[in-house]
C-alpha cells in the first residue's frame, strides 16, 4: 500500500505571519487532497488555525527564532544560533515533528534554523527561500526572496513545487466558529442604529511599528 503524503509547513512566526500563509493552505487542500497537511506554529498560533478546514493538524512549534514570543536575541546572534540549534536537536517539539515522518516540509520564511528543522526531521523533500535568511542551501528548491513582492504572493510559489499553479486569491483566510458568527452579526447588523462604526487597532509587536501615544490620542 502507497504511503500518503504528508508535508509540514513551518510558521513559527508572529500571529500576522501565520494568516499569511492561510491562503497556501488553502491552496495546497483544493488542489492536492492526497496530501495530508500539517502546520507547525508557536502556541500563541493556535487559535488562529482551530476553525481551519484547510489544515489537518497543528503542531506546537515553540521555536526560539524569528519571531517576539520567545526569541529574545537579534536573528543573527550567536546566541540565537546555539538556542535554535539546541532546539533542533533536543527538544521534545523537534522530537515529535521527526516522528511523524513527513514526506515534504516548507519554511515559509526561510531560516538557517528552518532548514535545520526540516533536515532533523528527515525530511527529504524540503523547500526554502533564497535571500533571507538563509538555509536554502539545505532545501531540494526554494523561492527567492523579493522586497517588492507581498509575503502571500511569495508563499503561494511553494505550492508550485507540489504540482500546484492555480490563482488563489492573495488574502488571509480566516474561518470563524458559529458562535462567533452569531455574536458578530448581533453587534454589527444592528438596523436600529444608523451610526457609523469604526476599528481602530494602533498596537504592533515592534514598538517602530506602534501609534505612540500622542498619534493615538490626536
Amino acid at each position: 500500500m502507497k504511503k500518503q503524503p504528508k508535508i509540514f509547513i513551518l510558521r513559527n512566526n508572529d500571529l500576522g505571519d501565520v494568516l499569511t500563509s492561510t491562503p497556501l493552505l488553502f491552496s495546497i487542500k483544493s488542489n492536492r487532497p492526497d496530501l495530508k497537511i500539517s502546520i507547525g506554529v508557536g502556541s500563541w498560533a493556535t487559535l488562529l488555525l482551530q476553525n481551519n478546514p484547510d489544515v489537518d493538524e497543528v503542531i506546537a512549534c515553540n521555536a526560539p527564532w524569528h519571531n517576539k514570543q520567545n526569541c529574545f536575541f537579534p536573528a543573527n546572534s550567536p546566541k540565537t544560533f546555539l538556542t535554535g540549534l539546541q532546539y533542533v536537536l533536543f527538544s521534545k517539539e523537534s522530537n515529535i515533528i521527526t516522528k511523524k515522518r513527513f514526506t515534504h516540509g516548507i519554511d515559509v520564511l526561510g531560516s538557517r534554523q528552518g532548514s535545520w528543522l526540516l533536515r532533523r526531521a528527515k525530511i527529504r523533500s524540503r523547500y526554502g527561500v533564497k535571500g533571507y535568511a538563509g538555509g536554502y542551501k539545505w532545501c531540494q528548491k526554494f523561492i527567492t526572496y523579493r522586497d517588492d513582492r507581498h509575503v502571500i504572493t511569495s508563499s503561494l510559489k511553494f505550492a508550485e513545487f507540489l504540482g500546484i499553479n492555480d490563482s488563489t486569491e492573495p488574502r488571509p483566510r480566516i474561518y470563524l466558529t458559529q458562535k462567533e458568527i452569531i455574536e458578530g452579526q448581533s453587534v454589527w447588523s444592528n438596523t436600529e442604529s444608523k451610526k457609523q462604526r469604526l476599528v481602530i487597532a494602533p498596537g504592533g509587536g515592534f514598538e517602530e511599528k506602534c501609534w505612540g501615544n500622542l498619534n493615538y490620542s490626536k
